[in-house]
């Protein structure tokens, strides 16, 4: 992509407001040494900040705290410019019925610091849920950064 398309691109992301950032976060599986969960809502997009399991399938869980309306996801994987990820994400009101916004159970696109974003119908949520399928590189399950958005960034 052309610089200035991924400066727009990287400047819309910042303007909207990333829902999931410093909410409580639970997970399936325990995590991998010091890359506890939290770690991807900490709001950095970065290789040293990122929650790791070594079990798949692994579900990583945020709690926005109350509904919340929200339109986007954007998964972003550790990216090394080989690795892909398989996953599913979802969404629920209640925690106990689940709405699956994104199925990227077949991807095999390698994972970019840019992320994966995905887009729905506006809808009312109180927890995201990540659950990491595959690595194509190795056992351990990757987020660097999980974010929800209430508009789709770059649109508003």
């Amino acid at each position: 992509k052309p610089i200035m398309m991924k400066a727009h691109e990287h400047l819309a992301l910042l303007a909207t407001e990333n829902l999931c950032k410093g909410k409580t976060v639970t997970t399936s599986h325990p995590w991998q040494g010091d890359w506890a969960p939290q770690l991807a809502v900490d709001g950095v997009v970065g290789l040293n900040s990122y929650w790791s399991c070594a079990i798949s399938p692994s579900s990583i869980t945020v709690d926005l705290g109350g509904l919340t309306r929200i339109t986007a996801l954007r998964v972003v994987n550790y990216w090394d410019g080989g690795r892909f990820y398989q996953y599913t994400a979802e969404i629920s009101t209640d925690g106990n019925v689940w709405q699956t916004v994104a199925d990227m159970s077949t991807n095999t696109d390698p994972a970019t610091e840019s992320g994966a974003l995905h887009t729905f119908e506006p809808s009312d949520a109180r927890f995201v849920r990540v659950t990491m399928l595959k690595n194509s590189a190795n056992p351990g399950m990757h987020i660097v950064e999980l974010e929800a958005f209430s508009s789709i960034p770059g649109k508003e």
